[in-house]
């Protein structure tokens, strides 16, 4: 394997394992909410419960999911064409 594959593969781990780190901030700060949450402060899972660093880690859970599922569908799409075109050329 050359040199420039292993710094793509060694890029690609280092990238999902920050990923997952950030994952694992993201639901560990999520679970704060559950732990101290009391009906005091209005309906479960409201905005107007929820601190300003609640309300950013809620909202930065979903826009990273958004995020991965954007991704996700550009590389299926990718695939998807690539498979067509090798089909046509058959």
């Amino acid at each position: 394997m050359n040199r420039s594959k292993q710094l793509f593969y060694f890029g690609v781990v280092i990238a999902v394992l920050l990923d997952l780190a950030l994952f694992l901030f993201l639901s560990i700060a999520q679970m704060q909410y559950d732990d101290f949450y009391t009906e005091e402060k209005g309906n479960y899972g409201s905005w107007a419960g929820m601190s300003t660093f609640e309300k950013l880690t809620d909202f930065g859970f979903y826009a990273w999911l958004f995020i991965h599922l954007v991704l996700i569908s550009l590389w299926l799409l990718k695939k998807i064409k690539i498979l067509v075109k090798t089909n046509r050329n058959v």
